[in-house]
């Protein structure tokens, strides 16, 4: 519970705008320290259990041929006003390419063991990108589960994130997303 008081106090830091955004050195210490993945893996029927509990991806960095690939399937190599290649350091990884990768992230610790289920994507209700993420970094995505509401035979679930930088203070980004669980099968879904 302490972790999502913090982890609720470092988001809170980036709900203004730029011009008012509060230093985060004050927070310092706010992103879990461990250096191991943390797994939250649940039945369907213990979905609801999950409030509160936090989970940790393992490191990634991402190859520049994947950067290449977002830029070429999302047609950025194409924008007519481009901006100045010199403005972004080599390798920066676009802020739309690094939320792409929080289902990637999340995949591998925060599932249902059960079979017949499925996690999709409901949206976002605070995105912020806080310092740049480039290829030489690496990568990984924390959380907490802050909500889990009961939808008929499904569960939206609420995550509070970090993606954390190694060896940075500062996230790449942080985020309040929203996950809705389903069951996959008719029988299942009763």
């Amino acid at each position: 519970m302490a972790w999502l008081l913090l982890q609720r106090l470092y988001l809170n830091l980036y709900t203004t705008s730029t011009d008012e955004c509060r230093d985060h050195r004050n927070f310092q210490g706010l992103l879990m320290p461990e250096t191991e993945s943390l797994k939250l893996a649940t039945t369907w029927d213990e979905l609801p259990s999950t409030l509160g509990r936090s989970f940790r991806s393992e490191y990634l960095r991402v190859d520049q041929d994947r950067v290449d690939g977002f830029e070429f399937g999302t047609y950025i190599d194409e924008n007519v006003h481009a901006m100045d290649g010199d403005l972004y350091q080599p390798g920066l990884i676009e802020g739309f390419h690094l939320l792409g990768l929080f289902d990637h992230l999340a995949n591998g610790v925060l599932y249902v063991e059960d079979p017949h289920w499925a996690g999709w994507n409901y949206g976002f209700d605070h995105v912020r990108f806080v310092s740049e993420v480039t290829t030489r970094d690496r990568i990984r995505l924390s959380g907490t589960v802050s909500a889990i509401e009961a939808r008929g035979h499904r569960y939206l679930a609420t995550l509070d994130c970090i993606l954390e930088v190694e060896g940075r203070e500062k996230p790449g980004a942080v985020a309040i997303w929203k996950v809705m669980w389903t069951r996959t099968s008719e029988e299942s879904n009763g």
